[in-house]
């Protein structure tokens, strides 16, 4: 069966001007295979036509990229410290808890082509509404500065040549003649879209007016046909109001879901045994499958979990920076610091560090690592104080455990240097240039402005930066396991797809709520709601069983945290919705858990063995040791003659057998003096005195 994009080249693409083609598709995931669908067209060698994303061809017209989300972060801190008249840094605290939503709703008024003041200054009188107690009357004071603080942020971005995404979009509305009319001889072919901003959705018109441009949609009959269906709003959306479909019809129409599929359904008794159920399905797959992940803690599990008969795999989608190992190593120095505030450190967030095998890769060949390590667990150290450190004259790592906070992100610059020479590039590339655009901008903040900042503050930065930015991983899309966040699998296709995570509030994801602007307000100015979140959502899912033959949803049926056990609303509909050509299979999986068998261990008594015991015997055997030979001869042997708790992590809250050694040594350091002696009142007095 010919994919989407075939049909699309085949009936539209002409072939002798693809030097003077614009193709705007849903991601650049997708364009590997429209190259392919193009090629399949073409017998010899000709130029590629342009092909972006929806997403760079706003940027392409707009002239301008879309600005790192740190760097914006700052300027709107800036904006916010402007109209605050805060003069210090403590403040952040209180920012930070409404700046990253603050900026996903100004893109959403912006993408919808609103005024923001209007908006905001709407949304100011719904608070005053609202507010009924002299509480609110003092929050009233934020939803007051809140226009003016976007007001002198968006003016620091143009001074700055910046841009946030929504003001890419407004760009890109502005130039949309301009580049029409430079364009008149261009065909454009608009494939695959879905959800569109209320400016792409006009860019979009213009050129289907103003220019050679044709349109196709890969859309289910039942999509447009049903007009409850969610899948279908923006279609339905399109077709109804477009000026473009009173004299074009609506292409393509398909009615794909209605042939015959194998539908599986798997509850999973928690989390991990999700993987497991994947595992086994793909043992006995052929063909190109899809292992979609609504939610990304299932990522590594799932890497785990792949069975060596699969030889080809890959993993393509946007994973949290905050989970990425080289992220995660670089954080540890703040967790380090911002305990005590760098006065003394708890000794397992120094072993966090030494421990760590990105640090122990870059000092490979030093030798303080194990040095260190041992003095904290033979001296049972809980918190180290600088000054033991130095004792230890740790040579090349000691630097790492005198850093003050004006010193610390200078210092974590220079230790990304260390990366860039020790590790392997291949895999930390880009997790080490976003690494240092965030340390750069940190440290660009502090000397801009001479804030001390507190490395309790730095931390909450550094981690509340992670939190909202994500990396995306590419690699091989022709291999036949595809590993995919859903949002990743727009315009693709597979003959197999599993879902993972299938629970109402994963998928759809319910985290919309997170928003300053409320419901009926969006719904006003026709800014995105839960509504068209939802929508999209439902059609990025059923858009991916148009060609798959064999689909399995796995839902955990347990609850775990606030994650639900109940089953997607998308089951449900598939369930009602239930075409004669579905199948659908029930399974309750069950994992026989394997165990080892017991293996008999014995040791001789060699010379050494008799040796040693002599040697113990010469200072008498300890009751605890005698208990522990009745009990385990082989925890005897390894205690007591091995020696391997000699080295065992520090005790922070001494058990039986330390209390029992603290209160023998004490009453020793106690009455060796008196050795010999009879006790009185007043030697008991004397003891009491002098300890």
């Amino acid at each position: 069966m010919n994919s989407f994009f075939e049909k699309a080249v085949e009936k539209s693409l002409d072939v002798k001007s693809l030097n003077r083609t614009v193709i705007i598709i849903p991601n650049r995931r997708s364009r590997i295979f429209l190259k392919q669908a193009i090629q399949s067209k073409l017998n010899k060698i000709s130029i590629s036509p342009e092909i972006y994303s929806i997403d760079d061809f706003i940027e392409r017209i707009a002239d301008n990229k879309e600005t790192d989300k740190t760097t914006i972060l700052f300027y709107l801190y800036e904006s916010y410290m402007q109209i605050s008249k805060k003069n210090d840094f403590e403040n952040y605290n209180s920012f930070r808890k409404w700046a990253n939503i603050f900026l996903k709703d100004l893109n959403d008024i912006q993408m919808s082509n609103n005024n923001y003041q209007e908006v905001l200054n709407y949304l100011l009188e719904i608070k005053k509404i609202n507010a009924i107690n002299e509480e609110d009357e003092f929050k009233l004071e934020f939803w007051k500065i809140l226009p003016k603080i976007s007001e002198i942020f968006i003016e620091k971005l143009r001074q700055n040549n910046c841009a946030n995404k929504g003001l890419i979009h407004l760009d890109a509305e502005k130039n949309i003649e301009l580049y029409s009319n430079a364009h008149k001889n261009y065909n454009f072919l608009i494939l695959g879209l879905n959800s569109l901003s209320n400016i792409e959705a006009y860019i979009i018109e213009y050129l289907l007016s103003n220019n050679k441009a044709q349109i196709f949609w890969d859309c289910d009959e039942s999509f447009t046909n049903n007009t409850i269906n969610q899948s279908g709003y923006f279609f339905r959306k399109y077709k109804n109001s477009w000026d473009h479909y009173k004299c074009n019809i609506f292409d393509f129409e398909h009615n794909e879901l209605s042939e015959k599929k194998i539908i599986d359904i798997y509850p999973a008794t928690k989390n991990v045994n999700q993987v497991n159920i994947v595992s086994n399905i793909i043992s006995d797959l052929k063909g190109k499958t899809a292992i979609i992940l609504p939610n990304q803690d299932l990522v590594l599990p799932m890497l785990n979990a792949i069975p060596k008969k699969v030889k080809s795999y890959n993993l393509s989608l946007s994973f949290p920076m905050a989970e990425m190992p080289l992220f995660k190593f670089f954080n540890l120095f703040f967790e380090l610091y911002g305990g005590r505030g760098g006065s003394s450190f708890y000794f397992r967030d120094v072993l966090k560090i030494i421990e760590n095998n990105i640090f122990n890769t870059i000092f490979q060949e030093e030798k303080d690592i194990e040095i260190f390590n041992l003095k904290i667990k033979t001296l049972n150290i809980t918190y180290l104080s600088k000054k033991f450190i130095e004792s230890l004259k740790l040579s090349k790592i000691d630097r790492f455990f005198r850093m003050t906070n004006k010193t610390i992100v200078d210092e974590l610059l220079n230790l990304t240097d260390l990366c860039e020479d020790k590790l392997n590039m291949d895999i930390y590339y880009d997790q080490l240039i976003s690494l240092r655009k965030i340390l750069f901008i940190i440290q660009k903040f502090q000397i801009s402005y001479g804030f001390d900042i507190s490395f309790r503050s730095l931390k909450e930065i550094f981690n509340d930066i992670l939190k909202n930015q994500s990396i995306n991983l590419y690699g091989d899309l022709n291999a036949d396991i595809q590993i995919l966040g859903l949002l990743e699998s727009r315009a693709l296709e597979f003959e197999n797809v599993i879902f993972c995570s299938a629970n109402d509030g994963i998928l759809p994801n319910n985290n919309f709520t997170n928003s300053l602007l409320t419901y009926d307000l969006r719904k006003k100015f026709e800014i995105p709601t839960i509504d068209e979140a939802d929508a999209r959502e439902a059609y990025d899912f059923f858009r991916l069983l148009f060609k798959a033959k064999n689909i399995s949803l796995i839902y955990n049926s347990v609850s775990e945290g606030v994650s639900s056990s109940e089953k997607s609303r998308f089951i449900y509909q598939l369930e009602l919705l239930k075409k004669d050509n579905h199948e659908i299979n029930y399974f309750n999986a069950q994992f026989e858990i394997p165990t080892k068998e017991a293996i008999d261990y014995s040791f001789d008594k060699s010379k050494g063995v008799i040796k040693k015991l002599k040697d113990i015997a010469g200072s008498g055997f300890s009751p605890s040791s005698l208990t522990t030979y009745i009990e385990n001869p082989l925890t005897f042997f390894d205690n007591y003659l091995l020696k391997t708790d000699e080295y065992k992590n520090v005790v922070e809250n001494p058990e039986a057998l330390g209390i029992g050694r603290i209160f023998h040594n004490s009453m020793q350091d106690l009455y060796s003096p008196l050795v010999g002696q009879i006790l009185d009142e007043n030697k008991l007095k004397g003891l009491k005195k002098n300890h």
